[in-house]
């Protein structure tokens, strides 16, 4: 009969010889098993004449755990202390830092270390062996550690350094939490962690800007939002002390939208002014990050930006990859920055580091969004977009293709032959339930293509997506009518559902527009009776806006509207600003060219006054000239 404090015992045995077992089918040297050299155990029988019968050769439990220890412990029972140099060893060689260090050298280190008395000593003795020993960031270290930590030589050093926190320094208290942070040396030791922090925190203004900065990743790791904040605060205060161009960055990067919610503004203001003033040191890589810093804040500094923009057309984007150039491109959509130069570079680019795979596609999409939001499009990224078009509809999900179908509608990108591909995209689109405020986009975009198909159309004007898109949407109302009068003259015979939208909201004059206003006062000028010749701000049913209507004779002259020749045409004048083109081959955008349709569906003659057109002339006379010359070649 044996006990249960002796049969546990046999239980722990022989589970440890079992995963000594399993360890040897692995391919690991064998000298790397760790198989623990447990003591020869003796069997001590619960018969008292048995117990009392000496055996020299064999060590009981009571000798191994010590004369006091009566209870059973069924707690995991701890490792025995392993020989430092072979423990060292053993770690080395798995993750092959022996070929960089001698493991008897590092032991060499960690045994001055225990010998000096010096606390400083003790604390680079105890950075320099883990730097040695363990490799960081590697799955596998932390395990590495709990190996360390059975080696009695290093328990004591790491116990001397902790026991030393009260008289360390800041810098030394900062190198030890670094450290921690490395190699996580003081996870079961939260009282060590916790005076480290509480020092730190009483000393924050004595702490140099780099030092903040590791002490804000600590606490960030440790998971205390109240120390972040109040290290964050700290540093944001001290902005003009910052020198180093990494640790701008390092700053910039600590901000999350979280923090941004409750963080002063002056903070990012004097972020903004530090960064102004180190602009020509930043690589081509962190302009691209301080770009989409000020995009993510929505913070559009001009000064800044074009400073920003200048160093990157400068420096060049030799090494810059299409994830950092598609960045820069959603960062410029974002802050609505039109520098065509910059443009041009960022387009020439991607052209050129394009590849043929599937996250080279997903980016080409971004870049995509913003060439529609900026109105701006080369032929030749045009070609490149236009190239990979068929493939989008395996790259990308079901809102992006939406979106990549009304963008590339929407900068003239799609031609007569893409027809069948977009098409056959839809169907299979449709047979996904895709949100209705997608195919009305959509359905919008086949329309500036003369594409409208009936089954689209009829799905986006059915009732209940009608109700559900004013109820939630009510800035795309305008959007229904427009579907609704495309799908009336592209649409033979179309026998769409009728639509019960409420009545168009009165919209204020565009005369408001300083052009507008110009073109106006010019038109008026043409006839001095301009109260019977001249009509501004007309709104048609269907949502459009006519900013100036004129009455034309065969010859080109204008003429009052009661005039009773019959020979002469109503010509529709709508001014054309900057962000309604696309740049840099000024095509009309999709928009536009549904405008131009819808009038001349009405037997209107157009003329489109474009902006940079407009403004280039110098002088009253000139623009007038413009006008009269436009207007006569409409109806010539």
């Amino acid at each position: 009969m044996f006990s249960f404090r002796h049969l546990y015992l046999l239980h722990r045995a022989s589970v440890c010889v079992r995963q000594s077992v399993l360890r040897l089918s692995q391919r690991i040297p064998l000298e790397q098993h760790p198989c623990p050299q447990f003591a020869i155990i003796r069997l001590l029988s619960t018969n008292p004449d048995d117990a009392s019968m000496p055996n020299t050769q064999s060590v009981t439990r009571e000798e191994t755990i010590g004369p006091d220890t009566k209870k059973l412990n069924y707690s995991r029972a701890e490792k025995p202390d392993l020989k430092i140099v072979q423990c060292l060893t053993q770690i080395m060689k798995s993750n092959r830092k022996v070929d960089k260090h001698d493991p008897e050298v590092v032991y060499k280190v960690l045994s001055d270390g225990n010998k000096t008395v010096d606390k400083q000593q003790k604390l680079q003795a105890l950075i320099s062996v883990l730097d040695s020993a363990i490799l960081k960031g590697d799955v596998h270290s932390q395990k590495h550690i709990e190996i360390l930590m059975t080696c009695q030589e290093f328990r004591e050093l790491l116990s001397a350094v902790t026991d030393s926190i009260p008289i360390y320094s800041r810098n030394d208290l900062l190198l030890l939490l670094s450290c921690h942070l490395d190699f996580q040396i003081l996870r079961k030791n939260v009282q060590a962690k916790s005076d480290i922090m509480e020092n730190l925190l009483s000393n924050l203004n004595k702490l140099n800007i780099s030092s903040l900065i590791k002490l804000h990743r600590t606490t960030k790791q440790l998971r205390q939002p109240e120390m972040e904040n109040k290290v964050m605060n700290n540093i944001g205060s001290r902005w003009m002390e910052v020198e180093k161009v990494n640790d701008l960055m390092s700053i910039m990067q600590m901000i999350t939208p979280e923090m941004r919610k409750t963080l002063d503004s002056s903070i990012q203001d004097g972020l903004e002014e530090k960064t102004l003033q180190k602009v020509e040191q930043l690589s081509t890589e962190q302009i691209g990050q301080v770009l989409e810093f000020l995009s993510v804040a929505r913070r559009r500094n001009l000064p800044l930006i074009k400073s920003l923009a200048y160093c990157l057309k400068q420096k060049g984007l030799e090494n810059f990859s299409l994830k950092m150039t598609a960045s820069v491109f959603e960062s410029l959509s974002k802050l609505n920055i039109q520098d065509n130069e910059l443009l041009h570079i960022l387009s020439a680019h991607t052209v050129q580091i394009a590849k043929d795979s599937r996250k080279s596609i997903q980016l080409l999409t971004l870049i995509l969004n913003c060439c529609a939001h900026l109105k701006w499009m080369t032929p030749d990224l045009e070609k490149l977009l236009h190239s990979y078009f068929p493939r989008f509809s395996e790259s990308i999900n079901h809102k992006f293709q939406c979106q990549a179908i009304a963008n590339m509608s929407t900068l003239q990108c799609l031609q007569e032959s893409d027809k069948e591909i977009t098409l056959a995209t839809l169907e299979s689109l449709n047979e996904k339930n895709i949100r209705q405020e997608y195919w009305l986009f959509v359905a919008l975009a086949l329309g500036w293509n003369n594409w409208s198909v009936e089954w689209i159309t009829a799905s986006v004007l059915k009732e209940s997506s009608v109700e559900n898109i004013q109820r939630r949407f009510p800035s795309m109302v305008t959007h229904l009518r427009q579907i609704d009068y495309e799908a009336s003259i592209a649409i033979p015979n179309y026998m769409g559902p009728r639509l019960n939208i409420g009545g168009q909201k009165s919209s204020k004059v565009t005369m408001h527009n300083t052009l507008v206003f110009e073109v106006i006062e010019a038109t008026q000028t043409l006839e001095k009776n301009f109260d019977e010749n001249v009509q501004t701000g007309i709104n048609t049913p269907q949502g459009h806006v006519i900013d100036v209507m004129v009455l034309v004779d065969k010859t080109g002259k204008v003429i009052p509207f009661s005039s009773s020749e019959s020979s002469c045409h109503k010509v529709a004048i709508k001014v054309v600003k900057y962000e309604n083109t696309i740049r840099p081959s000024m095509k009309p955008t999709g928009e536009i060219q549904m405008w131009k349709r819808h009038m001349e569906s009405l037997g209107y003659k157009t003329v489109l006054i474009p902006y940079h057109i407009w403004t280039g002339f110098r002088g009253k006379t000139s623009k007038l000239m413009y006008l009269e010359k436009t207007i006569s070649s409409s109806v010539a």
